[in-house]
């Protein structure tokens, strides 16, 4: 998590991350490789700045959707939010 006031760089640095987590070939090469074990890492980015206007439900959806990228269902998770 980030907090600043704007124009510091928060953006940029939680963009670089996360396309470094997703992707070696993202990631600056002073980063060097990664020290936690060989496994998929699912980054998930979400600016809750007031400007970004993102509501409980877009948070909800952003994480499902980021979910959705590890090919199996979540019927607990689905289910819950149909509720």
């Amino acid at each position: 998590m980030f907090h600043g006031v704007g124009g510091i760089g928060k953006t940029t640095l939680s963009r670089k991350l996360e396309a470094a987590l997703t992707g070696a070939d993202q990631r600056s090469v002073q980063w060097g490789e990664p020290a936690w074990p060989k496994g998929r890492i699912l980054p998930v980015r979400i600016d809750l700045a007031r400007s970004a206007g993102t509501s409980f439900e877009d948070l909800v959806l952003t994480i499902r959707a980021a979910l959705a990228e590890l090919g199996r269902p979540l019927p607990p998770f689905d289910i819950t939010l149909r509720r």
